[in-house]
């Protein structure tokens, strides 16, 4: 193991110009609950930070990679009241190695993450209107060979007089950036409650999609699997099953350009009478 916290251990590491972290395995493990690892650029620099090995928590650990040569080879693995919160951006990458679990994860200005064909989740079921699995702030955002699975948004009218939008638990984004999805698979999660809960993709920023699987996703108003605002949309090759709403089950749109050429929608259900 690399980094180390342990018995109320908080260990801040502050790159000013490059670091590699390679565990050889484990490059980060926050071993109690009160344990905190930090990883980042120093303050107002923006280094370029290699880690190398899988991120543990049973704590908090925060990695920030803010540069394109920056990246995460590896994978996340944390306990249920644990933290992983992960920030990319510039073009950072990172090569998911194993299924993962994260708090979540911020792109700032363009990021890749590559699946290899592996899971991401979260660990907790998402209480917060504004939290989101990944939150895209700008830049390009490409997201190929992902499974992102079993993100679960439940939030109710909080104060009680709160009918308001809530939107998306898996991807929210709403800039001038632009989105890449390929070869990846959506299933399995949900945005419900008693408030306006839209799909579990809710986007309004430029969005090519290719070859990706959306099933039994679910929202309880708008969009089982998208709501596509204002921009412009390619989905090709994809497929849409076992999706629900209250209407668009598998996909709604607002004053946006959509072209679908070779997709699929089965078994998709708006419960709107």
């Amino acid at each position: 193991i690399a980094l180390q916290a342990a018995e109320g251990g908080n260990i801040k590491v502050k790159a000013k110009e490059s670091l590699n972290i390679n565990g050889k395995g484990a490059a980060a493990f926050a071993q109690g609950a009160y344990d905190v690892i930090e990883i980042a650029s120093y303050d107002g620099n923006k280094a370029d930070i290699i880690v190398v090995g899988d991120i543990y928590s049973n704590g908090k650990v925060d990695l920030k990679l803010e540069t394109k040569d920056s990246s995460l080879v590896g994978a996340a693995v944390m306990s249920e009241n644990a933290q992983i919160n992960v920030t990319l951006g510039n073009g950072a990458t990172w090569n998911v190695t194993d299924d993962s679990t994260v708090s979540g994860i911020v792109v700032n200005d363009g990021a890749t993450i590559n699946g290899g064909g592996n899971a991401l989740t979260l660990n907790k079921t998402i209480t917060e209107k504004g939290k989101y699995a990944i939150t895209h702030n700008g830049g390009t955002l490409t997201i190929k060979n992902l499974t992102i699975e079993d993100v679960v948004k439940a939030y109710n009218k909080q104060p009680a007089n709160d009918n308001g939008i809530v939107y998306a638990s898996v991807l929210y984004s709403s800039n001038s950036g632009k989105i890449f999805i390929e070869d990846s698979i959506i299933q399995d999660n949900s945005n419900t409650g008693d408030c306006k809960n839209y799909a579990i993709i809710d986007v309004t920023t430029n969005m090519d999609v290719k070859n990706t699987e959306f099933k039994n996703n679910q929202s309880s108003y708008m969009g089982g699997a998208l709501y596509l605002h204002n921009k412009e949309f390619n989905i090709s090759g994809s497929t849409f099953d076992g999706n629900t709403a209250l209407q668009g089950a598998a996909m709604q749109t607002n004053s946006a350009t959509v072209t679908l050429d070779g997709n699929t929608f089965k078994n998709n259900v708006a419960t709107k009478t």
